[in-house]
């Protein structure tokens, strides 16, 4: 906008200008409104003043008329027109409306006498007309104490105007004080070291205190964000330096698969050539047979955490669900009771195989923890697919709980410690989580899987 080009940058000076200008206009305007009225009063104060002289010599100028009296007439027009400095000259008139007398002794009068700067006064006897008075007004006296009082108004106004400017400028700088102290506390605020505690005098506007408490927010604001952008940069790191050693553990679990081949092949081998020659031997060759099977187990699944997840989203109704789990753990049912809960038929959407996967290891857990009884139950909760997961084994140790998701933590003493965080990993490929349920028995589980997006 063109007038921003004409405002000051301070805040102090654009007080100033502001107080300024309202004087100006201020003054402006009661000038304009007192000239006005001045000259409005000032005639009417002539008229007036001319009323009251009639009124009280218009029986003397009726009389000094009858009497053709000029002299008694011309002392008191002379006596008026001295008196009253707006008045230049007072003419009488007989009443054929000839020239009778004046105040000054022109004994004539003018051929043209504007009617504005006349006032017409009748001299009577009862109700005759007799006479005539007229009042000539004297202009430039009238206006040049008109223009003497707007002087002293205007210096007056002007004076008003510079202490208005004075007061704005020691004004300006007061309001201003409590804005100067909060920006060099600002700027002086280390970011290593919020948030910081900012201060204002005792005097400051409500909106300076609310322009302070919202600098305390954003600092406080700025503290946190600071804190978990440091948060997810110390977790990108670890997941990073995570990635790495998963790479290298997993090129180097390959290149433990051969050798172990190897050995397992080698062991067979040489089982069956000493079978019956040499028992000790075939002892030996059984447990590296074993051991190699065991260290293969452990690799294929270590290989299987670390390979990426492939899922594949479909749309399937719960007791569909419930009968291919029914399906899957009938190999357990000798030993352990699975009881499935659900209220709502309705289809919700995930990687079928993958979630029954997450079961299927929960389930083997409870079985290794001499559980006989499972409970899993199936609802719908703010756009979620929620599984909560109930056994009667041995449970978990308090100490475990936060642990147990953790790759290669484990319990058993034949354990990978890389089911349930497999299952941790499967369940946020899906769009879930899984964490543990706190239980007065047994372990318990609890899993949502959003349906949003899916």
């Amino acid at each position: 906008m063109t007038f921003k080009k004409f405002l000051p940058q301070k805040f102090t000076n654009r007080i100033i200008l502001l107080i300024g200008f309202l004087g100006v206009i201020t003054a402006a305007v009661n000038t304009s409104f007192t000239i006005y009225t001045n000259y409005k009063n000032t005639y009417e104060k002539v008229f007036n003043s001319i009323e009251i002289q009639y009124d009280i010599f218009a029986d003397d100028f009726a009389e000094a008329m009858l009497l053709e009296d000029i002299y008694s007439i011309y002392s008191e027009v002379n006596e008026i027109n001295k008196s009253f400095g707006f008045i230049s000259n007072i003419y009488v008139l007989d009443a054929k409306g000839e020239y009778f007398t004046d105040a000054n002794a022109t004994r004539k009068m003018p051929d043209n006498i504007s009617e504005d700067i006349t006032v017409n006064k009748a001299i009577k006897a009862g109700e005759t007309t007799i006479g005539k008075i007229i009042f000539v007004l004297n202009k430039n006296e009238i206006q040049k104490g008109i223009f003497s009082d707007v002087s002293r108004l205007v210096f007056v106004n002007i004076f008003i105007v510079i202490m208005g400017v004075l007061l704005g400028i020691v004004l300006a700088r007061f309001l201003s004080n409590p804005l100067k102290q909060l920006s060099y506390q600002i700027s002086n605020i280390n970011p290593l070291k919020i948030p910081e505690e900012l201060h204002t005098p005792a005097f400051s506007s409500y909106e300076v205190e609310q322009l302070k408490n919202t600098l305390h927010d954003l600092s406080y604001r700025l503290k946190e964000s600071i804190s978990q952008i440091k948060q997810q940069q110390r977790e990108i790191n670890k997941a990073e330096r995570l990635a790495s050693i998963g790479t290298m553990a997993a090129g180097l679990a390959h290149e433990l698969k051969n050798p172990i081949m190897s050995l397992k092949l080698i062991s067979d081998a040489l089982q069956k050539e000493y079978a019956d020659k040499d028992f000790n031997l075939k002892k030996d060759m059984e447990m590296i047979s074993r051991q190699s099977d065991r260290l293969v187990k452990r690799i294929n699944t270590f290989l299987a955490y670390a390979k990426p997840i492939e899922s594949k989203i479909i749309e399937i109704n719960i007791p569909e669900f419930v009968k291919y789990l029914k399906d899957l753990f009938s190999k357990y049912m000798d030993n352990v009771y699975i009881e499935y809960n659900y209220h709502s038929t309705g289809n919700f959407k995930t990687d079928a195989e993958m979630l029954a996967q997450v079961l299927e290891n929960l389930v083997q857990n409870s079985y290794e923890a001499g559980a006989e009884n499972i409970t899993i139950s199936f609802y719908f909760e703010n756009n979620r697919f929620i599984i909560k997961y109930f056994d009667n084994g041995s449970g978990l140790e308090t100490s475990d709980k936060d642990e147990i998701f953790r790759p290669f933590f484990t319990t058993k003493e034949s354990g990978t410690g890389l089911g349930l965080a497999m299952c941790e990993k499967i369940l946020e490929n899906l769009g879930g989580s899984i964490s543990v349920i706190d239980t007065n028995y047994g372990a318990g589980f609890f899993i949502g899987i959003n349906q949003n997006g899916l």
